[in-house]
């Protein structure tokens, strides 16, 4: 039994370095898009107003952009405790209590993202099929403006698994800092 726990805890250890490191370049990816959409519209209202010639994709490019960057978002913010979270009540609560209250909403988080995670992956799966066009100035397949939803949350269930599992450990919870995973720590 001893040997079979040490490689549980050895690939739990695996995992969760695993988890983080695809959260730190989600990180670094979700950045350089917020960096690139404020490239965009500082481009497009510099020509439309120093200029007077507005461009015609400016805002296609930012809006496939922010949802990219959303998605890749999802899984370092939870990581860091960025969602919004309610301790109102959990200060009241003794430090059992308010560890079972937080393996609890770990379940839900869980249950949440695997419902939206089953649901983006079959809308991708059904514009791959149907490859339609998106009706904007810039024509894009829907099929690769839909990929990053089914990968960002499958990261976030993940992360949420992960977490979960920490929790249950007794593991203490990440801290703010590391939740953008920029450390070189794991």
């Amino acid at each position: 039994w001893a040997c079979r726990e040490r490689r549980v805890a050895a690939a739990w250890r695996v995992f969760g370095r695993v988890v983080r490191a695809v959260n730190r370049v989600f990180t670094v990816l979700a950045g350089t898009l917020a960096l690139f959409i404020l490239c965009v519209i500082l481009y497009d209202v510099t020509l439309r107003y120093v200029f007077d010639a507005p461009t015609i994709c400016a805002i296609d490019f930012a809006s496939f952009s922010l949802s990219s960057l959303l998605f890749l978002a999802l899984a370092p913010a939870l990581a860091g405790g960025f969602h919004v979270s309610v301790d109102f009540f959990s200060q009241r609560f003794s430090p059992r209590m308010r560890r079972a209250a937080t393996v609890i909403a770990a379940a839900l988080a869980i249950a949440f993202v695997a419902v939206l995670f089953w649901e983006l992956l079959d809308a991708t799966i059904e514009e791959f099929i149907e490859n339609n066009l998106t009706d904007t100035a810039v024509p894009v397949r829907v099929k690769w403006l839909y990929l990053v939803g089914p990968i960002g949350s499958l990261q976030m269930l993940l992360t949420a698994i992960w977490m979960a599992g920490e929790q249950i450990r007794g593991a203490a919870p990440p801290r703010p800092a590391d939740a953008v995973m920029l450390s070189r720590e794991g």
